[in-house]
């Protein structure tokens, strides 16, 4: 934002002045409405075809104000002070023109010229923008929440404007937060229904549209992915299917759609390429080749798809040299390719998915997942002009739980802005109880990054919450406090046990104090009390869910601490669990959830599962490939030492994971240890034969391993997945333990998943992985680092029962 603030005076009947959010000084003020009587005319010319009428929505909304009705002119009619808002009349009145006021696409200005004003940017679009910024910077109207009951519209009899000389451009080139009106509102750009918006083709996951397989398979086959030895064509029940990036063909077809959507809708200023929702990606050689050997799972194919993204960039841009190309950065391409000779072309965009954490700032370097992040956002800035964001404001994982991420928005978009990003889309829901001034706040800060949030959330609350405002204050600040305080990183795929630990039964408590205060705060204030009994639905929401957690909880016992998912049977889920999910269910279906609750969506049957759940019930919410734990690490965590130890001569590898079995008779991952000398000393596999882990978590014993021929302290494992192997397979932990126990793979399974801190103490040394493991996928060569303490002079007596 840029210019000066205005001066501004509204007169109330009572010539009592409210404070605007934006402080201004007093100054002469000219008189728009008097005691309800227009003062003044709007002068405005014809909107486009199918464009909404700025000079309507300023006339519109005067009246809302204060009942009167200014007439709506065409054409400039001197006699009466006029209002100009946008088109030529205003760039006459201004007596100047676009070029040399250089607001940009969103940029408008306001501005008085004599008795009149101007209100205008050099589009309908801005001049729409404009129109909304006026109303409410200085005519104290707000658009929080979409429709009628977000609306705060100020009566007024009389109003009066000072003398205004303020340009604003927005922070951001794309903003896109929610969409139609109230994104409209806001300030937004993308998805406003308007023309001259940022226009945009298609969201995310676009290569089966780009290039359609029943257009394009029966004659070209080698388009489409190689998987485990043949070409797969996406179906309806497998529409996730890549392509080929590696064939000179596919691009060029890309191309060709590409032109065609462009000569259907001229007006397109970019339109998405991107990867679809699957980290399965083609296995011919020429596209493997294509990668980087080694490459960590972060960028394990970002080099093949950054090349990709430029064939088509430069053959788009022989044609549309101006049409930008959006693709995502997101899992097994989150970071940049290590090749340094890369660089994206000018017409390339990438779009970097940071989907946790939200409890902390991307550039808070004390989050273990945001430093990661972080580091790969600002290596895309150095290979790629355009950067923006595809942000999760509302992540459907958090099953439309309360979302307060306010503390890092603020911390957020001043960083964003600070790193040259374009902007941001992020992920939305009309679930206003538990998102809702997320969005505000996002939306207001993608304009001015540097914006008072302080004076922004005082504006929220008073004119909200109006005699609520105080509880509901404090409401929204106990639940911004636990987003810091409570240790969970905002939020795995996952997250039901980090949704027990955010939601204590302490914050509960406060949380119902709140409410009920606010509730009784709004008696005889049916707008206010409409938004607290929004509030008071979200409350409803999450206590009932948490009640449902809580039951299943209790029926996984010890297994509920675990850090992995998939340890749950039916026999671990208690009866009652069903009965807890049909009135989650009943209130979602209930007229009251309208509005108020996140809709229904896939992660809400997953959650209304209690098998799913309980499967999934851990605790970190941390992404995969992520060493969480060592032993040195958890010895200093239970303030032990490690005390006196032995060094045998032979020990066993525990290993424990997901879907680790059999194909065709042999494991499906070969191990190996490096020996003493460097080389790779193969140790079997798993699933050891006649053994089976198939969808199933179990802990697996490789026994008499010799230590003398194995590093004194740091081992190295190597893990493979041959070519054509299975899909992904979840590796959770490793665990140097004592060759003497003799155990079998469901005594070992029962020891680990019942009694997870005795194998801890008995090992003499282990590697820990988050909630989903160390992923192997087909092809994958993975190592893991293993530190050698020693076991235990004494070890742990044996639990009596696993």
């Amino acid at each position: 934002m840029s210019g000066t603030l205005l001066c501004l005076t509204l007169t109330l009947a009572s010539a009592i002045c409210e404070p605007p959010l934006y402080p201004s000084a007093p100054s002469p003020y000219t008189t728009w409405v008097q005691d309800g009587q227009a003062r003044a005319v709007i002068v405005a010319p014809e909107p486009p075809e199918a464009g909404r009428d700025p000079g309507a929505e300023l006339q519109h909304y005067l009246q809302a104000i204060s009942g009167a009705k200014l007439p709506l002119l065409r054409q400039p009619a001197p006699g009466k002070p006029q209002i100009f808002v946008g088109g030529q009349p205003a760039l006459q009145r201004l007596g100047t023109d676009w070029a040399q006021l250089k607001l940009g696409r969103d940029g408008f200005l306001f501005r008085t010229v004599g008795p009149d004003v101007v209100i205008a940017g050099e589009t309908n679009f801005s001049t729409l923008l404009a129109v909304y910024a006026f109303l409410e910077r200085h005519l104290g109207c707000r658009w929080y929440w979409p429709g009628k009951i977000g609306e705060v519209i100020p009566q007024r009899q009389t109003v009066a404007v000072g003398r205004l000389d303020e340009t604003h451009r927005p922070d951001f080139a794309l903003r896109w937060v929610g969409s139609g009106d109230w994104a409209l509102h806001n300030g937004c750009n993308v998805n406003t229904k308007q023309p001259g918006e940022f226009r945009t083709k298609y969201f995310v996951h676009t290569f089966a549209r780009l290039l359609p397989a029943d257009e394009y398979f029966d004659q070209h086959p080698e388009y489409f992915p190689l998987i485990n030895g043949r070409r797969v064509r996406p179906t309806k029940e497998r529409p996730q299917v890549n392509l080929c990036t590696s064939n000179p063909g596919v691009a060029e077809a890309v191309a060709r759609t590409i032109d065609r959507l462009l000569e259907a809708d001229p007006s397109l200023d970019m339109i998405s390429v991107d990867p679809m929702d699957t980290q399965t990606f083609c296995q011919c050689d020429a596209c493997r080749a294509l990668d980087e050997p080694g490459a960590p799972y972060e960028r394990k194919v970002s080099r093949r798809l950054v090349l990709f993204y430029n064939r088509v960039g430069e053959l788009v841009r022989r044609k549309h040299p101006e049409l930008l190309l959006k693709s995502i950065a997101y899992h097994s391409y989150v970071a940049p390719p290590a090749d340094a000779s890369l660089r994206l072309g000018p017409n390339n965009v990438i779009q970097f998915c940071r989907f946790q954490c939200h409890s902390h700032s991307l550039n808070d370097s004390n989050c273990p997942l945001n430093a990661g992040f972080n580091r790969w956002l600002i290596g895309w800035t150095k290979i790629c002009d355009h950067v923006m964001l595809y942000e999760y404001y509302y992540k459907a994982s958090w099953v439309g739980l309360p979302w307060p991420i306010v503390h890092t928005l603020r911390a957020d978009l001043p960083y964003f802005k600070r790193l040259g990003l374009m902007g941001l889309a992020t992920q939305y829901t009309s679930g206003m109880a538990t998102n809702g001034l997320d969005f505000y706040v996002a939306a207001k800060l993608l304009w001015d990054a540097d914006c008072d949030v302080d004076a922004l959330l005082d504006d929220y609350f008073s004119r909200f919450f109006g005699p609520a405002a105080a509880p509901m204050r404090k409401y929204h600040d106990l639940l911004e406090r636990r987003a810091l305080e409570s240790g969970v990183h905002l939020a795995g795929q996952r997250p039901y046990g980090d949704i027990v630990r955010f939601f204590t039964p302490e914050t509960m408590t406060a949380l119902e104090a709140c409410i009920a205060e606010a509730e009784a705060a709004a008696r005889g204030d049916d707008n206010v009390a409409r938004r607290v009994a929004v509030m008071r639905t979200g409350l409803e929401y999450t206590k009932l869910c948490l009640d449902y957690l809580g039951i299943l909880q209790r029926g996984l016992g010890a297994r509920a601490r675990l850090p992995w998912g998939g340890t749950a049977d039916r026999s671990t889920i208690p009866p009652e669990a069903e009965s807890a999910a049909k009135r989650i269910d009943e209130l979602l279906r209930s007229p009251r959830a309208k509005g108020a609750l996140v809709p229904y969506n896939t992660y809400t049957q997953l959650f209304l599962s209690p098998e799913n759940v309980a499967r999934n019930f851990v605790s970190d919410g941390l992404p995969a490939d992520i060493i969480v734990l060592r032993k040195t690490d958890w010895l200093k965590q239970q303030d032990r030492e490690i005390g006196p130890t032995k060094q045998p001569e032979t020990f066993a590898l525990w290993i424990y994971g997901n879907d680790l079995d059999t194909d065709e008779g042999k494991p499906e991952h070969p191990l190996s240890l490096r020996d003493r000398g460097g080389k790779w000393v193969s140790i079997g596999g798993v699933a050891p034969e006649g053994e089976n882990g198939n969808r199933r978590n179990r802990c697996f014993v490789l026994s008499g391993l010799k230590r003398g021929q194995f590093p004194p302290r740091d081992l190295e494992l190597r893990v493979e997945n041959a070519v054509g192997g299975p899909y992904a397979s979840h590796f959770y932990a490793f665990y140097l333990m004592p060759d003497s126990l003799k155990l079998s793979t469901d005594q070992a399974t029962a020891l680990l998943e019942n009694h997870l801190d005795w194998v801890r103490a008995a090992s003499a040394g282990f590697t820990e992985y988050s909630f989903r493991g160390l992923r192997s996928d087909d092809g994958d060569q993975d190592i893991v680092p293993l530190t050698w303490l020693g076991l235990p002079a004494k070890p742990p007596p044996i639990p009596s029962r696993h």
